[in-house]
């Protein structure tokens, strides 16, 4: 027998609100479990470190709304 295949990773929704300037990530409320994190360059020595806002509930979303940083900015959703 074939075994199921994994769930494919949620979506990162990423928006940009003004007044004030923000930016609002949000995944969909089903995928409980995952960790935001951020980095500020991407190559072979990549460091990820998770968000410190905590994500709050929206309707069917988990979402944070954190201030832009100066410079580029990753985002991503790792399941621990």
């Amino acid at each position: 027998a074939l075994g199921t295949a994994p769930a494919p990773p949620p979506e990162l929704q990423v928006v940009w609100t003004t007044g004030p300037e923000r930016i609002r990530l949000a995944w969909p409320r089903a995928a409980s479990g995952f960790r935001l994190e951020a980095t500020d360059r991407l190559n072979a020595n990549t460091t990820w470190a998770e968000v410190s806002v905590v994500p709050i509930i929206e309707g069917e979303q988990h979402a944070v709304q954190i201030e832009p940083l100066l410079g580029q900015q990753f985002y991503r959703l790792r399941k621990p």
